[in-house]
């Protein structure tokens, strides 16, 4: 029987993936060469725009019990900290979740496994893919299980299945880019001594640089660093070999033990120039690696699945044209290479080896940033990079605009702004982020009660199920007109991924069809 998904990675991507599809009620399979579940902790931050995804889902409040929020970023030059910048609440008014929560990647992946189970979805681990084929109809993969070979037959693939991905190989696209020059330690250790476990630490000295970063559990952190030059030719290079080498080279008065995960490793920073073959999607790192500096990795992968679930639902449920899929790769690649580009720039001033930048980041750059980091302002533009709360679409095809807004209203392509707002019949302020659960677009019509129960009734005639209408009258709802630069009557289209696509200053359902008809549901084409 054939299935209308095939994901092929049960990581963060893969499952974020299944996740979406299930609240849009879309069939899939999902399959994982590994035996079970990751037991390593590898990324470590999950953003404040991950969590806002996860809200909706209903996992965040178990996410933020399970994790903490990172409580300062301390970086130390030369055995001198410049600067301490407060994080757990650098975010304020821009998200609900204004820091980053730390929270294993093992523990991010298991939230969404026990949220599939809720929705009586199974993995299939222990099952690789072979090869696939596609025409214009559907895919044909081949795969290998416990019990032997079996070929699905999908309408669409998502290869999910990371930095190697066989999905990549198989469809014959280029991943490039490069690796970077320096040998790179990971470990996972218990950290004792004079030390805030709840912060991160950066230490650079001369041509190597130590990050600390917070773990959950007693006294655990994660260790980063380059191996020094003396221990790079080192065979059978230990942990303690790096550990006793550390702890002097940086005069730290801790003392790490008890490693759960060593690694040495070389980075690489890549990406393809197409996010889509014909029936095949990639998303995460089989479409892009890069840095670790930002701790931006897996977040970046379950945005790309969230950006492409709905398009790939909708296109599944006949409710928009497969032309909608074209607009995946048109709004996510220009963000991964902007990103693989920003954490280069970062990752090289942190680890470059030349006198220049040695100088810059051990003299300069501190006192820049301790300066610019009394900014409100300026600390609220470094929370929106790092959370991906800043993320837009702003130059995507699905966006229309009508009538005339101020400079600093926000676009069609943006993510909504967060606003509270006082509903007819509540006592209370919603935000509107509480609105976005229900799966499908939410028009914020700034109008009356019955303006919205009108404009309800015709989007339930035309598309049932698929258009959510929320009433904001003018009458104790100033602030949140003003921040949406509405000036009498007006609404914002926002999609199911919580960016906007149409805005206009008058209340109008032809307009919104019209809209809908020419950027979702246009004429299809072949692919």
């Amino acid at each position: 029987m054939k299935v209308p998904v095939l994901i092929i990675g049960a990581g963060p991507t893969g499952l974020s993936m299944a996740a979406y599809l299930s609240r849009f009620g879309i069939a899939y399979r999902i399959i994982d060469k590994k035996a079970g579940p990751s037991i390593h902790s590898k990324a470590l931050g999950v953003q404040a725009r991950t969590l806002e995804i996860f809200d909706w889902l209903g996992i965040a409040e178990e996410a933020t019990r399970q994790g903490y929020p990172v409580q300062n970023l301390a970086p130390h030059f030369a055995g001198r900290r410049i600067f301490t910048l407060r994080m757990d609440n650098l975010g304020q008014g821009e998200s609900p979740f204004p820091y980053v929560l730390i929270l294993e990647q093992n523990k991010t992946e298991n939230l969404l496994i026990d949220y599939l189970k809720t929705q009586q979805q199974q993995i299939e681990w222990d099952t690789a893919l072979l090869s696939l084929q596609q025409d214009e109809n559907g895919v044909k993969a081949r795969i290998k299980t416990p019990t032997g070979e079996e070929v699905i037959e999908a309408d669409w693939l998502i290869g999910a299945d990371g930095a190697s991905s066989p999905v990549r190989h198989e469809l014959g696209i280029p991943f490039e880019g490069g690796t970077y020059e320096h040998l790179f330690l990971l470990a996972d250790a218990k950290l004792t001594g004079d030390f805030d476990n709840k912060s991160i630490h950066i230490h650079s000295k001369g041509n190597t640089f130590l990050g600390i970063f917070p773990m959950t559990g007693d006294h655990r952190t994660r260790v980063i660093g380059i191996v020094p030059e003396e221990l790079q030719d080192k065979k059978d290079l230990s942990f303690d070999d790096l550990r006793n080498y550390f702890e002097n080279y940086f005069d730290l008065d801790i003392k790490l033990s008890d490693s759960r995960w060593f690694s040495v490793y070389k980075l690489h920073h890549r990406c393809v120039d197409e996010f889509r073959s014909g029936r095949c999607f990639l998303a995460g790192d089989s479409a892009h690696i890069h840095s670790p500096a930002g701790g931006q990795g897996m977040n970046t992968g379950i945005q790309d699945a969230w950006n492409l679930a709905w398009k790939l639902a909708l296109v599944i449920q006949n409710q928009a044209s497969e032309k909608l899929l074209d607009s995946y790769n048109e709004e996510r690649l220009p963000n991964a290479r902007f990103l693989l580009k920003s954490t280069d720039r970062l990752f090289e001033s942190i680890v470059t080896s030349s006198r220049s930048g040695r100088l810059f980041r051990q003299y300069i750059f501190p006192h820049v940033m301790g300066f610019a980091t009394k900014f409100r302002k300026l600390r609220l533009a470094i929370f929106r990079r790092f959370s991906q709360t800043g993320i837009h679409y702003r130059s995507s095809s699905l966006n229309s605009s009508s009538g005339s807004f101020a400079r600093k209203a926000p676009r069609p392509g943006d993510r909504t702004p967060l606003v509270y707002f006082q509903q007819p019949g509540k006592t209370q302020p919603t935000s509107v982020f509480k609105l976005m659960p229900q799966a499908g677009f939410h028009v914020l019509l700034f109008g009356t009660a019955q303006q919205a129960d009108a404009l309800q009734t015709q989007f339930d005639t035309d598309f049932p199920k698929l258009f959510h209408v929320h009433p904001i009258p003018k009458e104790k709802n100033e602030a949140a007109f003003r921040q949406y630069g509405i000036k009498k009557e007006g609404l914002f289209l926002v999609r199911p991924d919580g960016h906007i696509c149409y805005r206009s200053q008058t209340i109008s359902l032809v307009d919104v069809q019209a809209f809908f008809i020419q950027h979702i549901k246009k004429k299809q084409r072949p692919i």
